[in-house]
């Protein structure tokens, strides 16, 4: 595996990045370990942590991005709280939830069509509607029936608009409309060491299927609709409960990773390889898929674009003709 390093990692707000989100005018942007970037395929432009600015972002690690249907980003900080950004105005506003959330910390966040803003966190999932300021938290029906503290993370959709949640510590959960709580989904594979399994992050292919990351970069294949589970790689059980990002990509192959450096699985030819390198660092921090298909890495050395073809990483900096005018 060769990388090149090209980049000018001196623009980001901060070299460890942590998440990436592509909004609906093409713009790319960089959650960091100190502030928000944004890049528009020519120039990088921060917007860092400014604790004494109370229009700026007063929060230091950007942990999840995602846009509503007035193209402002909401942003979710990790004990920093929730933020809405204006594009337009360059304003940030800490939206300050209807409930006690001293202590919590905030970390996925996605918009449904309805215009709510799901919330996941680790005191569970939450329901908010900007537009009356109304949270709602879901209840969740713990396995076993025990109480335990959650750590939920990605939040999914199937194709028949059930909502998927990963939980860091225990299982995969979905939301059973019927009830209108959580529900844990045990897994049935006798591969499993048990029917509870920790996930960290999930993708979802053109059949439906759910490839999940587990706490150790396990690799699993998931059919929501069957309950069906496979184990697809057995993971570095030198791993531990980190940060990390899996996609599926316009060709069916999956690209994942934690602190074990970036893999990619081919469903073809049921190959997994290890795409490891002195010139990266090893902790994967998100991988995501842009508008034209390519797949961006968040890394602590800022964000890499991987050419599919030539199978190379490459700073998105260096490469914005490739990033966003490549299909």
């Amino acid at each position: 595996m060769k990388y090149r390093d090209i980049g000018n990692l001196e623009d980001y707000s901060f070299i460890q990045t942590t998440c990436i989100f592509q909004d609906s005018r093409g713009l790319i942007w960089i959650g960091t370990e100190g502030g928000l970037d944004r890049w528009d395929g020519n120039q990088m432009v921060s917007y860092p942590f400014t604790p004494f600015d109370s229009l700026g972002l007063q929060a230091k690690r950007v942990h999840s991005i995602a846009e509503d249907d007035k193209n402002n980003l909401w942003i979710t900080a990790w004990e920093g709280g929730l933020f809405k950004f204006d594009l337009e105005n360059e304003k940030f506003l800490q939206i300050h939830l209807p409930l006690d959330t001293a202590g919590w910390s905030l970390g996925y966040l996605k918009f449904d069509r309805s215009g709510f803003l799901w919330l996941a966190c680790t005191q569970g999932l939450f329901r908010y509607y900007p537009q009356k300021d109304s949270l709602y938290q879901i209840p969740v029906e713990p396995p076993g029936g025990e109480k335990y503290a959650y750590f939920f993370e990605s939040i999914e959709y199937d194709s028949t608009g059930v909502i998927w949640v990963a939980e860091r510590w225990r299982s995969l959960y979905y939301l059973d409309k019927e009830h209108g709580s959580l529900r844990p989904q045990l897994f049935k594979d006798s591969e499993l060491p048990s029917e509870k399994f920790p996930c960290t992050d999930k993708s979802m292919d053109s059949d439906g299927n759910f490839w999940i990351l587990g706490s150790s970069s396990e690799l699993l294949k998931f059919n929501p609709y069957t309950r069906n589970c496979e184990i697809i790689w057995p993971g570095d059980k030198q791993g531990s409960l980190s940060d990390g990002g899996i996609q599926v990509d316009n060709h069916g192959k999956v690209w994942f990773g934690m602190t074990n450096g970036l893999k990619v699985h081919d469903p073809v030819t049921a190959e997994t390889t290890s795409l490891e390198s002195s010139d990266i660092p090893n902790t994967i921090r998100d991988i995501y898929k842009d508008s034209h298909g390519n797949i961006l890495v968040a890394t602590l050395l800022g964000i890499k674009i991987v050419d599919q073809r030539a199978t190379k990483i490459r700073t998105i900096s260096a490469f914005s003709d490739y990033l966003l005018k490549s299909g």
